[in-house]
This record gives C-alpha cells, sequence and structure tokens, in this order.
C-alpha cells in the first residue's frame, strides 16, 4: 500500500517560517483551522523555544502558545503532553478556557490509567456521537475502528482535514480497513487534493476489488485528474451492479458532456431523469448539456429554477453565469458569479469567471477593470505567508529552467502560439518545464511535447503541490499561460514556487497578483502609461507580443487549395460582404450600434457573422431582434454556426472583416488576416481592447486602425470603395504577413529569449 500521511502535508512555505513568534503563532492557529496538527505543533514549539530566552519571558505570549501547542496535542491524541503544556500555560496565565481543557484531559487521563474501555459507539445521528468518538479515541489512541469512526463523524461535520488526519492513522495502525481507505479517498477528494485521493484509492481497490464505495470514489478521483476515460470505465463498472444509481448515470453524464458526447451524454440524463425527475444533480447537468451544446435559453431557465430551489448552492448561480456570458449578457452574468462569491467567498475560479466578464462589458473605465482584478490579489494572495527564500544561484547567464504552466497544451489557441516559440527557443540557454493542468490531450499536445524537456502532468494537483513540485524542479522563471481562463493556477503563482514569475498570453490583462513579476507586452498592446492598469512589471517585446503559425491543428492541409487565398468575394457577389468570426460574447449591443451605422452608410452591404451557437431559434432571433433595433433588415445578415472545419474556409466569404470591442479579437484576427482579409478594428485603452492594434502593426498596417466611432466607418468605408483595390490587398497579404515579424518564429524566439534573460539578470542584480 503506498504511504499514508498522519496529517495533511504542510504547505512549502511551513519548513521556512518566519522568525517572529507573533507570526508563527498566527500560523499555527490556520494550521490548527485546517487539521494539519504536526505542521501546528511545530509553529508553537518554534514559538515557545524563542519566547522561553527572554529574561523575563513575556507570560502572555508564551501562555497562549503553549495553550495552542496542548490543543494540537490533543488532536494527536497525546493526552500526557497535553496535559503537561496545559499546566505550564496556567502557571504563566490563568485562563478559564485551558483551566477546562486540563481538567477535561485530567479526567480522561484517569479514565486511561484505569484501564477503561470506550463505551459502545452510539449511532451516528446521535448529537453527542462526535464528541464521545473523540473521548474514545483519547482513551484508545490504537484502536483503527474508533479512529476509522471518528474521521467519518468529521466528515459529516464537513471537517475533512481533521478527518483525514485519523483515517490516515487508522489505516497505519490496521491497512485492512476498506472503509477508512474509501471515506479517506473521499476526504481528500473533498479538500481538492485529487492526486493523493487517486493513489490512496487505487491502493485500497488493489484489496477490495469488489467495493462500490472505493469504486465511486476513485472514479470520481480519475475524473478530477483528468483521467476522463479510465473515470468512466470505473463508474460503469458500478454501474453494471447498480443499474438504477442516479447518481452514477448523472457521473457518467458529466462525463460525457466534458468529452463533447452529447448524444450518450443524453442518453444517460433521459435515464437519470426517468428515475428522479427532481434530481438536482441530474438537472443541473442537463443544464450542463445544453449550455455547451450553445442550448442557452433552456439551460439559463433551468439553472435559474435550481438557484431559487437551492439558493445556498454556489454551482447554480456560477454555471448560471457562464451561460449569460457565453450569450453576450454580462451584466447579468457578473451578477450571477457574484452571489455565487457571496455563497462560497473562497473559490478564485468563480471570481475570475466574474473578471472574463467584465473583459467584455462596456461602460468600465480602465481604472475599475484594474480595481477589479487586483481586488483577486488581495482576496486570495494577501492572506497567503510572504515568500520563501530561494536557494537558486543567483548567475545572470546560465543555463534556465523555465517552468510553462497552462490547461490549453491541446488544440486550443493559447496552444497554437506557445508552438512557433518552443520550437525556436534555444534549449543550450534554457530547459523547458511544461505544467500541463488540462483535461484532454491530442495531437497538438504531443507536438508540444517534443520542444519541451520536462512534461508534467499535474491536473490532479492542489495549489500547494504544485507549488512544491515546482520548488523541487528549481525552476528559475515561471510562465503563467491563462490568466483568469479555464484551468488556471494562479493561486499557485500566488504562493511564489519560483523567483521569477511572468505572464504571458492566454489572458489580455493584469492577473491582479503582486508575485507575478511580470507581464510580456509589446509597445502597441500597452502603450506608454499602460504600467499604471498592471500589478506586474511590464517587458514590452520589441515589435508584436506573439508569433503565430497557421492551421496548428490540421497542419497536413495547409497547403490545400482549399485553404489558398481565393479573389474578394465581392467581384462575383457584386455587393461588399463585411464580416466577424468571433465570440458570441463579444458581440455586443454598442458593436451591433456601430456595425448597424456602417450597414446604413454601406446600403448594398451584407453582414456575415459566425456565432457559436446562433443556429438556435432562440438565438437567432434574439440577435436578428437586436439589430433590428438599429433598422438593419434581417435579409442583410448572414447568420453562420460555428464549425471547426470552417475556422479558415468561412474567410472566403467576407471582404472586409470587423473587429468587435471592448474585447477585440485575436486568433480569429490573425487566422483572418493570412487569409488575405483586411481587418477594421477599434483601438480601445487596454491590451484586451488593443490586440488588432498589436497584430495589425506586425503586419504593417497600422492605417486600419480607428481611433474612434467615426474613423471605424470611415476606414471600412474606404476599404469597401474600390473592390479592385481591395482584391489588390487581399492577394498581397498572405506574403506580406508571412514575411512580418508576426510569423516570423527565430526572430520571436531570440526576442523572447533576451526578455528571460533580462528579467534573470533584473533578479539576479536584487540580490
Amino acid at each position: 500500500m503506498a504511504t499514508l500521511f498522519a496529517a495533511p502535508i504542510p504547505l512549502m512555505t511551513d519548513t521556512v517560517l518566519p522568525a517572529s513568534p507573533d507570526t508563527l503563532y498566527r500560523q499555527a492557529l490556520g494550521l490548527l483551522r485546517a487539521g494539519n496538527w504536526p505542521a501546528a505543533l511545530h509553529c508553537c514549539q518554534q514559538a515557545i523555544e524563542q519566547l522561553r530566552q527572554d529574561d523575563p519571558p513575556d507570560a502572555p505570549r508564551l501562555a497562549a502558545c503553549l495553550a495552542q501547542a496542548g490543543r494540537a496535542h490533543w488532536h494527536h491524541l497525546a493526552l500526557a503532553d497535553s496535559r503537561e503544556c496545559w499546566a505550564e500555560s496556567l502557571n504563566w496565565q490563568d485562563s478559564t478556557v485551558v483551566r477546562g481543557w486540563l481538567d477535561e484531559a485530567e479526567r480522561l487521563l484517569a479514565r486511561q490509567q484505569a484501564g477503561e474501555t470506550p463505551p459502545p459507539a452510539p449511532e451516528m445521528d446521535n448529537p453527542q456521537a462526535l464528541r464521545l468518538a473523540y473521548q474514545a479515541a483519547l482513551l484508545a489512541p490504537q484502536d483503527a475502528p474508533g479512529l476509522t469512526r471518528l474521521g467519518t463523524l468529521l466528515m459529516l461535520h464537513q471537517r475533512d482535514a481533521e478527518a483525514a488526519s485519523y483515517l490516515a492513522r487508522s489505516l497505519e495502525i490496521d491497512p485492512a480497513q476498506a472503509q477508512a481507505a474509501s471515506n479517506l479517498g473521499l476526504s481528500l477528494l473533498n479538500r481538492k487534493q485529487y492526486a493523493q485521493a487517486r493513489s490512496v484509492l487505487e491502493n485500497a481497490l488493489a484489496q477490495y476489488p469488489d467495493d462500490l464505495h472505493i469504486q465511486i470514489n476513485l472514479a470520481n478521483a480519475l475524473a478530477q485528474c483528468g483521467e476522463l476515460a479510465a473515470a468512466i470505465d470505473m463508474h460503469a463498472r458500478v454501474l453494471a451492479r447498480q443499474p438504477d444509481d442516479v447518481h452514477t448515470l448523472v457521473n457518467l453524464a458529466s462525463l460525457e458532456i466534458r468529452r463533447h458526447d452529447y448524444a450518450q451524454a443524453q442518453t444517460y440524463l433521459d435515464q437519470a431523469l426517468v428515475l428522479a425527475p427532481q434530481h438536482s444533480g441530474a438537472l443541473s447537468a442537463q443544464a450542463d448539456a445544453w449550455r455547451f451544446q450553445h442550448h442557452f435559453e433552456p439551460a439559463i431557465a433551468l439553472l435559474r429554477t435550481l438557484g431559487e430551489r437551492e439558493p445556498q448552492v454556489a454551482h447554480h448561480p456560477r454555471r448560471l453565469g457562464s451561460a449569460l456570458r457565453m450569450l453576450g449578457r454580462h451584466a447579468e452574468a457578473m451578477a450571477a458569479y457574484q452571489r455565487a462569491l457571496d455563497i462560497e467567498p473562497a473559490d478564485a475560479d468563480t471570481y475570475s469567471n466574474l473578471l472574463l466578464a467584465l473583459q467584455y462589458s462596456p461602460g468600465y473605465t480602465p481604472e475599475q477593470v484594474f480595481a477589479w482584478h487586483r481586488g483577486f490579489g488581495e482576496r486570495y494572495e494577501a492572506p497567503l505567508p510572504l515568500p520563501r527564500h530561494f536557494p537558486h544561484s543567483r548567475q545572470p547567464e546560465r543555463r534556465l529552467r523555465v517552468g510553462w504552466v497552462s490547461g490549453d497544451f491541446n488544440a486550443h489557441p493559447v496552444a497554437y502560439f506557445v508552438l512557433p516559440l518552443w520550437s525556436a527557443l534555444d534549449r543550450v540557454q534554457f530547459e523547458s518545464f511544461a505544467y500541463d493542468t488540462s483535461l484532454t490531450a491530442d495531437s497538438v499536445t504531443e507536438r508540444l511535447q517534443a520542444h519541451v524537456d520536462h512534461w508534467r502532468r499535474v491536473r490532479g494537483l492542489t495549489h500547494e503541490e504544485l507549488a512544491r513540485q515546482i520548488a523541487h524542479d528549481r525552476i528559475d522563471i515561471l510562465i503563467d499561460l491563462s490568466g483568469h481562463t479555464g484551468g488556471h493556477r494562479l493561486p499557485t503563482f500566488a504562493r511564489k514556487p519560483a523567483p521569477v514569475q511572468a505572464a504571458w498570453l492566454g489572458y489580455a490583462d493584469t492577473t491582479g497578483l503582486s508575485r507575478i513579476d511580470w507581464r510580456l507586452s509589446d509597445p502597441y498592446g500597452d502603450p506608454d502609461g499602460a504600467e499604471a492598469r498592471y500589478t506586474e512589471r511590464l517587458w514590452r517585446l520589441p515589435e508584436v507580443f506573439c508569433c503565430y503559425q497557421p492551421m496548428v491543428r490540421m497542419p497536413e492541409l495547409r497547403d490545400s487549395p482549399d485553404y489558398a487565398v481565393q479573389p474578394t468575394p465581392a467581384l462575383a457577389n457584386g455587393h461588399i460582404t463585411f464580416g466577424c468570426c468571433n465570440n458570441y460574447s463579444k458581440i455586443t449591443n454598442e458593436v451591433i450600434a456601430l456595425w448597424a451605422r456602417l450597414l446604413h452608410a454601406a446600403p448594398q452591404a451584407r453582414l456575415l457573422l459566425e456565432l457559436a451557437g446562433i443556429s438556435h431559434e432562440a438565438s437567432r432571433d434574439e440577435l436578428l431582434a437586436r439589430f433590428a433595433v438599429h433598422g438593419i433588415d434581417a435579409g442583410r445578415l448572414q447568420l453562420e454556426d460555428r464549425h471547426p472545419a470552417w475556422q479558415y474556409k468561412r474567410y472566403h466569404q467576407i471582404d472586409i472583416c470587423l473587429d468587435p470591442f471592448p474585447a477585440t479579437g485575436g486568433t480569429s484576427t490573425c487566422d483572418l488576416l493570412w487569409m488575405g482579409v483586411p481587418l477594421v478594428t477599434l483601438a480601445g485603452e487596454r491590451f484586451a481592447s488593443r490586440l488588432g492594434v498589436s497584430l495589425l502593426n506586425a503586419v504593417g498596417h497600422a492605417e486600419w486602425i480607428a481611433a474612434d466611432a467615426d474613423a471605424y466607418v470611415d476606414i471600412a468605408l474606404g476599404l469597401a470603395a474600390e473592390v479592385t483595390a481591395l482584391d489588390a490587398i487581399r492577394q498581397e497579404m498572405r506574403p506580406r504577413m508571412e514575411a512580418s515579424p508576426l510569423m516570423d518564429a527565430e526572430r520571436f524566439a531570440g526576442h523572447f529569449a533576451d526578455a528571460l534573460r533580462g528579467m534573470w539578470r533584473d533578479w539576479c542584480a536584487q540580490g
């Protein structure tokens, strides 16, 4: 059996403790609340040792530290040690509370010395059960069943950290306890310690291969570690034995949704809802199935109903917020996320989702957006211990160990921009470590793996565990590639596991963390003065913030005639087709108003919009109604649903692309330029509103950048005025782009290497 821990593993920073007894005392209190008795005791003992050296000792502070040391011993079932600490605490300062603790310890010690056996275990729902279980464990600290019972009761009281400590100790005494192993795994799952849970449960299953509870808990652990196929297989084993188990049906449906097999997911959901029509988990999964298939309206209605039925369940408003955000209803989405945060204030992912909605929302000043982001750091970074001392060698020119953290190392735009950099980055200068937090792997993952020295699959690790892994790898520079997007690990960065930390690419704004030192940008996305809107320092790459490589997902088709630049469609159509192939959530009412103004100024023109989910009647009707408000007839709009096979070919139908705002296109802009289509973009104040500014400057077409709405319309009309000239632009765009800094991987990698080296030299100089 795998080695089991007697208590939750301490934080990475626990081993490097501050010198102040007061700081040690506060840290001990936090560790006691977290159920980490050994680490709490270590803090207390260090503080006590320091305080004893004073002449005379500070009596109140020494008494307080001794009292907490007694508590740590008590939870560790060390009665005699508890008594000793509490007795000495009272010698320094009288306390009614400590006297009560000491009296209880004396009574239990007397019973223990008299050889008294623990009383029969009461029923689990007995209000006194937990107190009696504690007493029984103190009287018989080597009684494995008693420790298992105590751990189980603590889990029922949602005290999973404490539960894990006693369940692990029970297994150390008697490994042959299926219930203890299963419950230990479940307590770790509840604390999001997925990798540890998986290890414990896999070993338990080896001993008890037919135990249903172990199978169920292991399936959930595998799912959280990103092992979706294995999790489905395990749940299927359970379902074969319990074909009418609603929870298993819901679990299988949720996993199939994550695999995008919506037909199979619906089969499981239909079975579950026949068995239990009002089952909350089944209804929530049904909303997820609709939401991911872009059936937004029924998903929203169902999630509102669930939220009213269960107002204290945070995932209902959290999912509601995501559905509203995908539909472009950002104010409503932010309100839903705020409700979820009110229920679970510690959920950093919900706060990040709120920030994503904020990115798309017009009407906020850059200062307001910055304040929201800084709030993330104040909430999730500031309470953490200060960064530890780093033992790294301060040699400015040595080979550097660079860590890259992302949840998108697969067929995702982030990977598309990472691949050309990694393929050209000097591996003599830099040793790369990829920390993959994604759910899935694919052919793009395999291509990425070929360009790094070490690949770490870390989906199942907690933030503390990942921070320890990064520290163990002796990473010099750690780079965040996610920001506040899905699968991010910003709470890991908040623990400062590497001496230099930087953010790049995945998120178009500040992280809000002061412990991320740098943000990589360029002079166009972040011009002079932008520093005031970042918690990070800006390192501006000299030409452009990224490097583009087309068709990463399907490189074998790059030279296919289907993807060659074609004549501008107006030559055949007799009218201009404006277009946008972007996220539905970016099509705000302000965007529609400006596009309507353009269409009125060009009465023969059409507008093609490729948007995910627009084929659904409710979504189409909603969008058409928003244009109708501005007098645009549905006949002038061509609405197309998004499909991966059309990622590039849709641009064959568009003469001029229109950038949305305040969140502009990124990957889509690179794609359309490569396909020869010009872009009109509106320059905003924030990086998220200036991606088009950066990319157009990189390819030498700054004249398509509008300073205001009037200029936006004028530029679009100017391009549309002469179809022959528009076609000439189209034919020369791809060669121009391929010769530009935007597609020169070697050149970009050199600039990036200079940035890494410069950041490292800066840190070395601080020593």
